[in-house]
């Protein structure tokens, strides 16, 4: 039980479970290819003394941090923070040693390690939400500018010009120009889901029901053409139940509309929690509902129903009161329209009602429909 906060995210969000692939991967692949400069530097004997010992360390934490986050030890927030600090501290650690180094032997700045600088920034806005990183470059550019001004005083004091005094300069305008760039492309971005999330929420809205939350009579159509043209196309049994509550008017009179509303909501949520994931069921209108049942015979139609009449008929809603349903069942022939479908089901629901409610009437496809 403790670990599952640490797994429902990936398990339930796909764009996680994706980081959380690319993590796995690119883990391991780090820490091997730290480790594999420090070798390549070594032998040429070009390996500066911070990166002798900070290189083979970060491929140490990188190989343990990616032990824990495999074995979902640490949550994919903590991976991403602890990672990001690292890459920080590495980073401010290497500018510094550069920057030290090559004012006070007034030499050329390393260029090859310049070429990485943003690779920190792209890191944040890649690991961190917008906020964090914003804020973590802003900081490490403030900490670099810090020590390069305080490292040029101390070279001006000395009366000497930095020979790389305009590469520096060039670093801390392209490192503004990074986080710049990285911030509105990340606001660009934010503002694409959010809209994205946004019409997905909206176009929900659009296909449930207001009241008892489940599909509305615009999304049981779309379903119910799709479904008849998949079982007419591949030859898959499919039926059709249509129910609704007895007596509901006298509900709602005695009661009032809140019971009334009480008892679609809660009978509407106990029918939904019965069926099948790959099942269909929402509120035609009014104190009707239907459920498409997907690859479903006739008699499992008809035993589905009567389970579900049962279930209703149990449910105690509203003390001292039983709440009962009519249903209509029906199956889908070759040549059937959603309309015939539809209507056969309406037709077995009315003769439930004609023979005395809180019952199920099958109407077979060779049925006359009534003009």
């Amino acid at each position: 039980m403790q670990n599952t906060p640490l797994v429902n995210p990936t398990q339930t969000d796909p764009v996680q479970a994706i980081k959380r692939l690319v993590f796995l991967i690119a883990t391991p692949l780090g820490a091997i290819a730290l480790v594999l400069i420090w070798g390549i530097y070594y032998q040429l004997g070009d390996l500066l003394w911070l990166d002798f010992y900070a290189l083979p360390a970060l491929a140490i934490f990188l190989a343990f941090l990616f032990i824990f986050f495999w074995a979902r030890l640490v949550s994919m927030r903590f991976f991403e923070i602890f990672t990001y600090l690292l890459a920080f501290l590495y980073f401010f650690l290497k500018i510094y040693s550069i920057l030290h180094s090559s004012i006070a032997d007034n030499s050329q700045i390393e260029t090859g390690f310049g070429l990485w600088i943003p690779f920190i920034y792209i890191l944040g806005f890649i690991l961190l939400d917008i906020r964090k990183a914003l804020i973590g470059s802003v900081t490490f550019f403030v900490i670099i500018l810090f020590l390069g001004v305080v490292i040029l005083v101390q070279s001006f004091s000395l009366g000497s010009v930095p020979a790389n005094f305009n590469m520096m300069i060039e670093i801390y305008f392209a490192s503004l120009f990074y986080i710049i760039v990285l911030y509105f492309m990340a606001r660009i971005q934010e503002q694409y889901i959010d809209s994205q999330n946004i019409a997905e929420v909206m176009s929900k809205l659009a296909m449930t029901d207001s009241l008892t939350k489940v599909d509305n009579r615009r999304r049981l159509e779309k379903y119910i053409d799709e479904e008849v043209k998949r079982a007419d196309r591949h030859h898959l049994p499919l039926a059709l139940i249509m129910y609704d509550i007895d007596n509901f008017k006298r509900i709602n009179d005695r009661f009032g509309h809140s019971t009334g509303d009480l008892v679609l909501v809660e009978t509407s949520r106990l029918i939904k929690n019965s069926l099948r994931g790959s099942d269909h069921f929402g509120r035609w209108g009014g104190d009707e509902f239907i459920c498409v049942a997907t690859i479903t015979d006739e008699n499992t139609a008809i035993q589905l129903a009567e389970r579900l009449r049962r279930e209703i008929e149990n449910a105690q809603i509203i003390a001292s009161f039983s709440i009962t349903g009519s249903f209509g069942v029906t199956r889908f022939i070759h040549g059937d329209t959603p309309e015939i479908l539809v209507r056969r089901a309406d037709l077995g629901l009315l003769r439930a009602k004609a023979n005395g409610s809180n019952c199920v009437v099958v109407i077979p496809p060779e049925t006359t429909l009534p003009v």
